[in-house]
């Protein structure tokens, strides 16, 4: 396992690993260089965002309920990727805890873990407005 992750073993619930103060919501320098500077596609981008992304959290807890660990691992992972156009590291960190619980078959650190990922797609949802206004 990674250091820093979440960390399960059968029978014991997920502890939700802390992230370092450094760690950003959004890194707009990082995301804009990534863009050729261009403020547009990332507006975009952003748009996309708080498009694709409700939907693709509800497909996630769905996904776990339904035991489909697999099918909900690739959510998350589509949905990080998303997080990724922002560098949007604390999100894309909570992302890649769950996924790695998603891959043990661990329907309640899962399930546990999504309340992280959502509070973090919160924070750079609310972020991502901010820049776009």
């Amino acid at each position: 396992m990674v250091p820093n992750e979440a960390s399960s073993h059968p029978g014991q619930p997920v502890q939700i690993q802390p992230m370092s103060a450094e760690t950003v919501v959004l890194d707009l320098d990082a995301a804009l260089k990534r863009l050729g500077g261009d403020r547009n596609i990332l507006i975009e981008l952003a748009k996309m965002f708080a498009e694709d992304s409700p939907a693709l959290l509800d497909a996630i807890v769905q996904e776990i309920q339904q035991a489909r660990y697999s099918d909900a691992g690739r959510s998350a992972h589509n949905l990080r990727g998303l997080a990724a156009n922002f560098s949007a590291a604390r999100l894309m960190f909570r992302l890649r805890e769950l996924e790695n619980v998603l891959a043990q078959g661990e329907r309640e650190g899962s399930l546990t873990l999504m309340e992280a990922v959502r509070e973090e797609k919160r924070q750079l949802q609310d972020a991502l407005n901010a820049y776009c206004q």
